[in-house]
């Protein structure tokens, strides 16, 4: 089995914005808004490799949103490029490892996780993230 890497998410208008105090917050709200939308979790959480034994095999860079959390919450991201780049990464993967065509049964979450994504560049371009701190 090849590993399925997700395409690199296109450049970012906020790769340079840092990651201020405002900017977290705003964050921090996107992500309450994704998770709650997410009543099955299934982007809350690391794919349990105890169900999906093969998923290191097809993914090679693991990201969920409770991960993006805890590094937005230890101040690990200096920008919002960075913690976009996160969150798209936890979509591309789920659409590239339930795109795999041996993966029919779970086929149905390529269409939640566009669906997901598709709210999230929604409210990333709403809390207007490029704009400097006043």
């Amino acid at each position: 089995m090849d590993p399925v890497t997700a395409p690199p998410p296109a450049p970012s208008p906020f790769a340079e914005a840092p990651m201020d105090p405002r900017r977290k917050q705003s964050c921090l709200a996107i992500l309450n808004n994704l998770v709650r939308e997410d009543p099955d979790q299934y982007f809350a959480r690391p794919i349990p490799t105890s169900v999906y034994p093969d998923y290191p095999q097809y993914i090679l860079q693991p990201m969920d949103l409770g991960t993006v959390r805890g590094k937005l919450v230890a101040d690990t991201y200096g920008s919002v490029g960075a913690f976009h780049s996160d969150v798209e990464l936890v979509y591309d993967n789920m659409i590239a490892y339930c795109g795999v065509p041996e993966k029919r049964d779970i086929h149905f979450l390529v269409n939640v996780a566009k669906a997901a994504r598709a709210k999230f560049r929604a409210y990333f371009q709403d809390a207007s993230l490029d704009r400097p701190e006043p």
